[in-house]
């Protein structure tokens, strides 16, 4: 059984592979929608211009996600846009992040650590022009979902761009995560999405998934699962996806 952030993303790809070519996105047999699928598939109607019919039992929640001025709840940060010239929006959207939690989820320090270098990721490497972030508090579940997509080079491709060898985009992925990175001064030293990935898998025992381009990797406190991925799962550019249980982590023995 695959985990469940690897489903939801599966969800989207299924989604995007069962449009007919018009202008309308059929979701109305989706009653209920995780970041991992929904921010994608905004994305997805964004970029093609859709129009979209949902199901009465999320209309509510999509109108809102699709319109942040709409909010009422602090259980969500709606979908948001970064733009590739202005990191500002960036530093707001962390703020929105933080105020979701208190020191339930990792800890301010943690989470401001967390998406702050995911975002800056984004904006010094993959050469994007959108990117969209969303997160949603499910305090029942006692997890938070911060999902990140953005439609750049992808990590293999950036890979490529540095002729740092890799096997297939999934081994790209899994190098990525373990250290090597595409900056001189940090190649081999562990620091960037390495650290983020020890920090909220080994020390808040979180999950993580990443697709990019035809590869994914799912990453828990269990070994990693890695997956090539066919042209139905493809995705242009790169998604990022993270579950924060309920906990506390010191991130300083991980820094």
């Amino acid at each position: 059984m695959e985990p469940e952030l690897v489903n939801n993303f599966s969800k989207f790809c299924e989604i995007r592979a069962n449009h007919n070519g018009s202008e309308y996105l059929d979701l109305t047999h989706h009653k209920f929608f995780y970041p991992t699928t929904l921010l994608p598939t905004l994305g997805f109607i964004i970029e093609n211009s859709l129009k979209v019919r949902v199901n009465p039992n999320v209309h509510g929640y999509v109108s809102i996600i699709l319109n942040p001025s709409k909010r009422r709840k602090k259980s969500y940060v709606p979908f948001r846009e970064l733009t590739p010239d202005d990191k500002s929006a960036r530093d707001q959207i962390l703020q929105e992040i933080l105020k979701l939690t208190d020191e339930s989820y990792g800890g301010i320090e943690a989470l401001d650590y967390l998406v702050y270098e995911l975002t800056n990721n984004i904006y010094e490497h993959s050469e994007f022009e959108r990117a969209f972030i969303m997160a949603q508090k499910y305090p029942k579940k006692n997890f938070i979902e911060i999902c990140f997509f953005d439609n750049g080079i992808s990590i293999p491709g950036n890979f490529l761009r540095h002729e740092i060898h890799y096997e297939n985009d999934a081994d790209a992925i899994d190098k990525a995560v373990n250290g090597i990175s595409t900056k001189d001064e940090f190649r081999h030293r562990g620091w960037g999405i390495n650290t983020i990935v020890n920090i909220f898998t080994k020390g808040a025992n979180g999950e993580i998934f990443i697709a990019s381009r035809n590869g994914a990797i799912y990453i828990s406190s269990n070994d990693p699962l890695l997956y090539k991925l066919g042209d139905k799962y493809r995705i242009d550019g790169t998604l990022i996806s993270l579950r924060i249980p309920r906990g506390y982590v010191n991130i300083s023995s991980y820094l």
